[in-house]
């Protein structure tokens, strides 16, 4: 008896002649599927860059420019290495150099050296919270807090102090 006289008729090579079909249906949707979805690029340059060159446009998903301009590199550079200027933080760092490569530079200098920076209003609220334990030493922290098997109040001070500061710092 032959291999394939055993098998029958529609089945090719261990799978049914049926299911094949099925398969090879399933894959043609789902390649027409993410050819729905894929965007095209766009055949020329849109009007809006042409208006302005092409430089300065967003460009989106699929390589077709939109219709708004780019934000100053002040902005972008300040979105991307904080959580945003602050008031004051744009004109502080346009006024910290004669071009951007200089002041991008100075701002992450400062940045990487915080103990330099003239913080003012953050050491006056930190003032104001009244908080005892953020001058100690590790030394006076064991043994005013540790040692002797404090309240539980007393010995987790340090820790929510740490925690209210740096909210304080933080805003």
């Amino acid at each position: 008896m032959k291999q394939s006289d055993a098998v029958g008729e529609g089945v090719v090579q261990g799978r049914s002649a049926p299911r094949d079909d099925l398969l090879q249906r399933v894959r043609e949707e789902r390649r027409a599927g993410a050819r729905r979805y894929v965007q095209q690029p766009a055949a020329g340059p849109s009007p809006a860059a042409r208006a302005t060159g092409g430089a300065g446009v967003r460009r989106r998903l699929g390589g077709r420019p939109s219709r708004e301009p780019l934000p100053p590199l002040a902005v972008v550079l300040l979105n991307r290495l904080a959580y945003g200027p602050r008031p004051g933080d744009l004109e502080a760092f346009l006024d910290s150099g004669p071009d951007d490569a200089t002041r991008w530079r100075r701002h992450v200098e400062a940045q990487l050296h915080p103990a330099d920076l003239a913080d003012d209003d953050c050491d006056a609220r930190l003032a104001a919270a009244g908080f005892t334990t953020l001058g100690k030493s590790r030394a006076q922290l064991w043994q005013d807090h540790h040692l002797g098997n404090p309240e539980w109040w007393v010995r987790v001070r340090p820790l929510l102090e740490v925690e209210r500061a740096t909210f304080l710092r933080a805003v």
